[in-house]
């Protein structure tokens, strides 16, 4: 009698929490859906935000139908699977559109508009099957978003806080309910499921919760074209780390393109960090680091057999002019004298 009533009371709880949950779904894709921005760029971020959790309203309401009322699953289940197969690629789109302006494929949809063409077909075996396709359909959006997150998220200093972090719990609660929806393909014990269901709606009401506390993080883009919004000395030290650490200088054709992707910023923006940071030109950087080596390398008792001329390129520069001319430049005397000097001092 008290396993019944529990179990009672667990379908009552998520009864009201799941249409809490998709009424809260239908308020916000109102509300980013419709929203009044006059940027493109960020109506797209918002109105795929809103059928994201449109998408996320589909599938939880799959789970309370298959409890409450199993005499509708096959069809009514099919439609929630429909939502699954929608969050995906609506994921990555929404990461994307944060980074750069996003045409939507729909190609990337074809997945649900084949299952819905496919409902008067799909009897138990096929729907379940439908169920696993999804779960790994979505996994590998998901890792695909990760990706870009990582890549060209997680490497950009210019971020404000508020949009990073809400991408990354964003990013959080969909693997918590990916995890979820696994745990409820694979059990039989119905308290368990309702109880994983209960969980993916409190998951899915917090991250909700959040987009409307981050609402400008929620819609607006990653990158500004804006250089306010830059930390150039938080980018001059990032860079000077890796030139050093990696020893990239020794690279004889290393560019100021090249050193933005390693540190993860746009070219303009490297430069300007350089000049302001370290009060130096990408060139004049470059040639003060080379020029060190250099000297490291004519001091080194180990290589006294090595020619001026093979450490000049040993260094990473590729013309001995330019390599005379910045050596005495930084050190008042030639490489020769250096370590003619160095030996006498022995």
């Amino acid at each position: 009698m008290k396993t019944t009533n529990l179990r009672m009371d667990y379908s009552h709880l998520m009864v009201m929490l799941s249409a809490l949950l998709i009424g809260n779904s239908l308020f916000f894709s109102g509300y980013f859906l419709f929203g009044t921005s006059k940027s493109a760029r960020l109506r797209t971020s918002g109105r795929l935000l809103a059928l994201l959790l449109l998408a996320f309203a589909m599938r939880i309401s799959k789970s309370v139908i298959y409890i409450l009322f199993p005499q509708y699953g096959d069809t009514l289940t099919v439609i929630g699977i429909v939502g699954m197969l929608a969050i995906g690629p609506l994921v990555w789109f929404y990461i994307r559109s944060k980074i750069r302006k996003t045409k939507i494929g729909l190609y990337h949809f074809l997945p649900a508009a084949f299952l819905i063409a496919s409902i008067p077909w799909l009897t138990g075996q096929g729907i379940y099957f439908a169920y696993l396709v999804s779960l790994v359909h979505l996994l590998g959006y998901f890792v695909f978003a990760i990706k870009l997150y990582q890549e060209r998220i997680t490497g950009e200093i210019i971020l404000q806080k508020a949009r990073k972090e809400w991408s990354l719990q964003l990013l959080l609660a969909i693997a918590v309910i990916w995890v979820g929806f696994l745990i409820q393909a694979f059990t039989t014990d119905k308290e368990l499921y309702i109880g994983v269901t209960l969980g993916i709606v409190l998951v899915f009401f917090g991250i909700s919760f959040s987009a409307m506390l981050n609402y400008k993080g929620v819609i607006q883009p990653f990158a500004l074209n804006n250089d306010a919004t830059v930390d150039l000395n938080s980018v001059a030290e990032k860079a000077s780390l890796i030139l050093l650490k990696e020893k990239l200088y020794l690279k004889n054709d290393f560019t100021l393109g090249v050193f933005a992707k390693s540190v993860g910023v746009r070219r303009h923006v490297l430069s300007n960090a350089i000049n302001a940071g370290l009060k130096q030109s990408f060139p004049e950087l470059l040639n003060s680091a080379r020029i060190e080596h250099s000297k490291t390398m004519l001091a080194d008792e180990k290589c006294k057999d090595i020619s001026i001329e093979a450490i000049a390129f040993e260094s990473g520069f590729n013309s001995l002019s330019v390599f005379y001319n910045n050596f005495k430049k930084y050190n008042g005397i030639t490489p020769a004298e250096f370590r003619e000097k160095v030996v006498q001092s022995a």
